[in-house]
C-alpha cells in the first residue's frame, strides 16, 4: 500500500496515541491530515467492537484504512526507528521507548472508564487525557472533554473531565439494549462481519457455551474481533437500529468532534513550540511508560 504523502509538521512533530479505539483511531486520522507523524500504541490484543470505525483490525491485519488514512502495523520499533518519515501513521505493538525526542506529545486515548489514570506527565513534554479520570495539573498538562453535551471536544485547561455517566447514548430510543456484553469469561466466537444485518433473536456467536441472540434488528455496528478470550463483561456486540451499513463504517460523530479538540489544541502547541531544539527536559527515564503501557 502507497504510503500517504502529506506535508509533516517540524521538527520535532511526532504524536504517540495510546489506544486503538473508535477514538483513538479519529484522533490519529486528524492529526496524520494536520501534518503530524502519529504513533499508535496497543501492546495487547485490542477487544475494541467499533471496528468499522477505527484501526483496530490492524493489530491482526498489518494495516487498516480509515476515510481514506491507511495505518500499517510495524513489527519491530527499529522498523520505525529506520523509516519514521516516510509512514505518517504506524502501528506499534511493542512498548515504544520514551523520553524519544521524535514523540514529544503523548495523548492517552485509551478510555478506560472506570480507571484512574495515573500520573504521567514526566514521559512527555505535552500529555493530553481524554475520557473520565483526568484532572489537569495532576494527571495530565491539558484534556478533553469526551461526554456527550454541549463540551463534547472542549479544550480543559483546568479542572477534570466529567465522570463516566454509565449509560450509552440512545439510538431510535435503544440505548444500553442495543449491546451485548460477554456473560462469562471465555473464548468469543462469531461468523459475523461488522455491516451484517441481523434481526431479533438471532444467534450472533458464542462465549464458551452461551449462545448471544440479536437484541433487536438492524445491523451490526459493532462486533469485537472474533477468537478473543474475553472477560465477563466484555462489550461484544452492538446493533445499530436504523439499519443503514454507511452509518457503521468511517468515523462518527463523537470521535471526530474528540480529534478536532485536540487539532485546535495541538496547533496552538505547535505554535509555541517551533525551536528546531525542543528537548523533552522534563521526560523521565524510569521506565514509568512501560508500566503504563502494561497494566
Amino acid at each position: 500500500m502507497e504510503p500517504l504523502t502529506t506535508p509533516h509538521k517540524t521538527p520535532a512533530s511526532g504524536v504517540l496515541i495510546l489506544g486503538l479505539t473508535d477514538v483513538a483511531s479519529a484522533v490519529a486520522h486528524q492529526l496524520v491530515r494536520d501534518g503530524w507523524m502519529v504513533m499508535m500504541s496497543q501492546p495487547k490484543a485490542p477487544t475494541a467492537h467499533r471496528r468499522g470505525m477505527a484501526y483496530t483490525d490492524a493489530y491482526w491485519d498489518d494495516h487498516a484504512v480509515l476515510d481514506g488514512i491507511a495505518c500499517v502495523r510495524l513489527a519491530a520499533l527499529e522498523d520505525w526507528s529506520n523509516n519514521w518519515h516516510s509512514q505518517p501513521l504506524v502501528l506499534m505493538t511493542e512498548t515504544p521507548p520514551l523520553p524519544d525526542p521524535r514523540l514529544p506529545i503523548l495523548i492517552d486515548a485509551r478510555m478506560q472508564k472506570r480507571t484512574i489514570p495515573p500520573d504521567q506527565r514526566s514521559s512527555a513534554a505535552l500529555l493530553i487525557g481524554l475520557g473520565p479520570g483526568f484532572q489537569v495539573g495532576q494527571n495530565c498538562h491539558l484534556a478533553i472533554e469526551t461526554c456527550w453535551g454541549n463540551t463534547l471536544g472542549a479544550l480543559i485547561t483546568t479542572g477534570s473531565t466529567q465522570a463516566l455517566s454509565g449509560e450509552p447514548r440512545p439510538i431510535e430510543g435503544y440505548g444500553r439494549e442495543r449491546i451485548l456484553y460477554a456473560p462469562e469469561n471465555g473464548l468469543w466466537e462469531s461468523t459475523y462481519q461488522i455491516g451484517d444485518p441481523v434481526t431479533a433473536g438471532d444467534v450472533v456467536g458464542h462465549v464458551g457455551q452461551q449462545s448471544l441472540k440479536a437484541p433487536l434488528t438492524g445491523v451490526l455496528r459493532g462486533l469485537t474481533r472474533p477468537g478473543l478470550t474475553v472477560k465477563e463483561g466484555t462489550k461484544l456486540v452492538e446493533v445499530d437500529p436504523r439499519g443503514e451499513q454507511s452509518l457503521v463504517f468511517g468515523i462518527g460523530e463523537r470521535p471526530r468532534r474528540i480529534a478536532a479538540g485536540i487539532s485546535t489544541a495541538l496547533e496552538g502547541w505547535h505554535q509555541t513550540h517551533e525551536n528546531p531544539d525542543i528537548t523533552l527536559e522534563n521526560a523521565s527515564p524510569d521506565g514509568a511508560l512501560t508500566a503504563l503501557l502494561n497494566p
